[in-house]
Parts: C-alpha cells; structure tokens; sequence
C-alpha cells in the first residue's frame, strides 16, 4: 500500500510539474534518438552493404580456372582431411534460338552446392542435394518460371575437336543463386515483341559425366574446409588466386572495429553534455520543489520515502524518453527502407548488432542511475526548516 501510494503521488507530482519534466524528456529523447539511430545507421549500412558476404561460410574457398599441376599438392592435403570436401566442375557457353546458354557440368550427389563466385546454389527453393542423372537437368528459375510446362529440353553439347551433339535432358527442377552480386547476375530473359520470342541469358547444370568428351571453356575447384588457414597457406605459397569469404569477413570486421570506436568517442562526448544537462535541470527541479521536500519531511516523509518517489518520476521520464525515441528511430528506418525499395528497387534491412543492442541498454540504465542519484543527492542536500520558512 505504502508503495501505491507514493507511485500515484509521483504521478500527481509529474503531472504538476510537467513544463520541467518536459524539458528532461526532450533532452532524454533527443540523446537517445541520436545514440540509437547512429547505431542503427552504421550496423544497417555495414549489414546491408555486406549481407551476401555475411551468409557465407566461412569453410568456403573457390577458385576459378586453377593450374592442374599446381593443384595436385592442394588436393592431397585436403585428401589428408576427411572433413574437407573438395569437387571440380566446368563451364561452357551455347546459344539456343535467342536465349544464351551457360552450362554448368558438376558431379551429382553434393549436399552443399557452390559455384566459384562462392554463391550458393539452392535447389527446387529448399536446399535439396544436388543429384541428377545423366539426361536430367536443373534450370534457372526464371527460366522455370517463364516455360512451366516444359517437361524437356535438347541443348547443342560442344564436344573436343570442334564437335557438337544435340542431348535431350529431363527438366528436373530449378535453381536459385544466392548470395551472388546483382550487378553481376547476368541471368536475366525478356519478351522481345518485335520478334514475338524471349531473349537474354541464363544458366543450367547438368551432372559432370566421364561418357561425354565434354568442351571445357572455364574450370572451377570448390573446397570446404575447416582447415581453410593451412589451404590459404598453400594457395599462397603456388601464386593462385581464390576467393575465401572468411577473408572478406575480416574485413569486415576491421571495418565493425573502427566503426565501434568512432560510436564510442561520439558518446562519450554526447553523455558527457546530457550528464551536464540533466544536472541542471535535477537541480532547477529541485530548487522549484524543495518547499514541497520539506513538508513531507515534516509530516513524518522518511528520506528513502522520498528518494523512491524521485525515483519512480525519473523512471517514468526515463522511460517514456526512451519509447519516443524508439519511435522516432522506428519511423524513421522504416521511412528510409521504403524510400529504397520504391525508388531505389533496393532490399534494405533494418538491423542492429547484438553488441549495439547491449551498449544501448548499458547507455539506457546507466542513464537513469545517474539520473536517479543526482535527484537522490540534491534530496539529501535540502535542509527542512529553511525551506519551510521560505515557503
């Protein structure tokens, strides 16, 4: 009941003094608005500019047209590994009436599929192994998407020495490439009207066979491997070029480090003026109220009694702060991801770091700490009898 009491007590307080509560909300918001749209911000832009990055496993490592030869030492160390897993595939490129054909040829029964872009290549929508027979194939979803009802296809097959063969393969299912750059997708087929057919470029995989005397324009090794330190070592040590998103990611995470420390510096010198501020409004509260402090104090009011009061109605200041600023931010993100989408034909996501998440709340709770303790020191500092007289 006694603590009832002095909520609904604080509650009539804040009410009647709510032009200086007002100016400690504004103050309160506006530094956290601040602090948490800077951190909304740079987590965003760092997410948002490296999310297909961020996907990727890091036990990845590709490499595009590799020296067979120098190879031969790569493969025996990850044969030593029975966890790495390594495959090659090839490349050629057909054209078909008016659609440009990129062939992958990939040897079939792989749970985890990539290719040496190091994206990943999701089958049917829902991550199924990748097995297919000789006369199956694995189209492009647009491509799928486009021809519903065709049940089969025949490719020309360039074969060594010049040849070429017509091959009449099952339409399996479709695929997905995720995680590649869409400045570089070059899977894209539109309705051409003056020639009533559809045009453009697209890709399909079929299952690396030994039986066909395949024509081989690129080559790509794919490893996955924890051990990727070591192979990086040796790829390294023979001059070939890969690509290894863990590496990116390192990158990535220098970027996050350095982006921390800018976040820090910022509020630092942000709570070090709020702490002024608050200051100086705790203290113009007080002096407003002390007449108030001292009757209490006289009709029997303990000192904890009304510290827990000040502490209840900067609790309730606190808190309301942060649930506009939270709006704000929130309108705000939500704003911008449009604007984006609408005009920019960009997926934006609204994202913040785990670490951003806890600064925030340290910021937020020691905040009110600090809040609660100057209003708890100036509460003790008031001097009863002086105060009832000046009142």
């Amino acid at each position: 009941m006694k603590t009832k009491k002095i909520l609904k007590h604080s509650i009539m307080m804040l009410k009647k003094n709510k032009r200086l509560y007002v100016n400690l909300v504004v103050v309160l918001t506006l530094s956290f608005a601040f602090s948490l749209g800077m951190m909304l911000y740079f987590d965003g832009k760092i997410f948002n500019d490296n999310k297909e990055i961020i996907s990727k496993p890091e036990e990845l490592i590709t490499i595009s047209n590799p020296n067979e030869k120098q190879m031969l030492s790569i493969k025996k160390e990850i044969d030593k590994n029975s966890a790495a897993v390594s495959y090659d595939y090839y490349m050629q490129g057909i054209r078909k009436n008016e659609i440009d054909f990129e062939i992958y040829a990939i040897p079939s029964n792989l749970k985890h599929l990539y290719l040496d872009d190091t994206s990943y290549v999701n089958i049917n929508g829902k991550d199924d192994i990748f097995n297919l027979g000789d006369d199956e194939i694995y189209v492009y979803r647009e491509f799928f998407d486009i021809y519903k009802d065709l049940k089969y296809i025949e490719l020309p097959i360039k074969l060594k020495k010049g040849k070429q063969v017509i091959k009449r393969y099952k339409i399996k299912g479709y695929f997905d490439l995720e995680g590649r750059d869409s400045d570089y997708d070059t899977n894209e087929i539109v309705y051409d009207k003056e020639s009533g057919e559809y045009q453009g470029r697209t890709s399909v995989i079929i299952k690396k066979s030994e039986d066909i005397d395949f024509y081989i324009e690129n080559t790509a090794t794919i490893i996955y491997t924890k051990s990727q330190e070591r192979i990086m070592n040796l790829l390294n040590m023979y001059n070939i070029e890969y690509n290894a998103p863990i590496l990116w990611k390192n990158s990535i995470n220098e970027e996050i480090k350095n982006t921390r420390i800018m976040e820090c510096i910022l509020i630092v010198i942000l709570y070090v003026l709020l702490g002024i501020n608050i200051q100086s409004i705790a203290a113009n509260t007080l002096e407003k109220r002390k007449y108030e402090i001292g009757v209490q104090r006289t009709i029997g009011a303990k000192k904890r009694d009304i510290i827990f009061q000040f502490i209840i109605e900067s609790g309730i200041v606190t808190g309301l702060s942060l649930i506009i600023s939270s709006y704000i931010n929130l309108i705000i993100s939500c704003g911008y991801k449009l604007w984006n989408y609408y005009f920019h034909n960009r997926e934006v996501t609204i994202y913040m770091s785990d670490s951003s998440i806890v600064v925030f709340l340290i910021m937020c709770i020691s905040m009110v700490i600090f809040t609660n303790y100057i209003f708890a020191k100036e509460v003790l500092n008031v001097e009863v009898i002086k105060y009832l007289k000046e009142g």
